[in-house]
């Protein structure tokens, strides 16, 4: 869910207001008014609905990160399937295989390095930089020979053996 405008902010804004105000209604009616009680005053009262809207505004908070978590899990996990396909047609041969197949690997290798730069626990030590440093030797090599001989690395396969812990 995009929150890029004015108007859908707005909309979700009021939707976890609502959402907070429900769960104070439902308290109150389910485990107070049915129930003898002391008589409340003014400040327990906003104290009570303070603590009822920072519960539910932190439940949004958490729903928002496992909603935005799984969606990038499942694109860097396309990019991982597609730079291994890429990375496939390079080690098999020089057929078929055009400039825009190593454009395209080096792209995919930036981008996944980026995504797992920004993952706060990917579990896997400086993955990122070791897959930047090897996109960054394999642009440097300038001949099909050079980046077959990269693909074909151990170092690259490590770090394949790695990044399929995310697909």
């Amino acid at each position: 869910m995009a929150l890029r405008g004015l108007r859908p902010r707005i909309i979700s804004f009021s939707l976890y207001w609502l959402l907070g105000t429900i769960v104070i209604l439902a308290g109150y009616l389910l485990f107070i008014a049915p129930h003898p009680h002391p008589d409340f005053s003014m400040p327990d009262l906003l104290l009570g609905i303070s603590y009822s809207l920072i519960y539910a505004e932190l439940a949004a908070i958490g729903l928002l990160a496992t909603v935005r978590s799984e969606r990038s899990e499942n694109q860097l996990s396309e990019e991982i399937k597609k730079f291994r396909k890429f990375a496939k047609e390079i080690e098999e041969g020089p057929k078929g295989v055009d400039e825009d197949t190593s454009k395209n690997l080096t792209r995919l290798g930036e981008s996944i390095a980026d995504s797992i730069d920004d993952e706060p626990a990917s579990g896997i030590k400086d993955l990122d930089e070791r897959l930047t440093t090897w996109v960054d030797e394999f642009e440097e090599e300038t001949d099909f020979i050079g980046r077959k001989q990269k693909v074909k690395s151990d170092e690259f396969s490590d770090i394949t053996d790695d990044l399929y812990t995310f697909v």
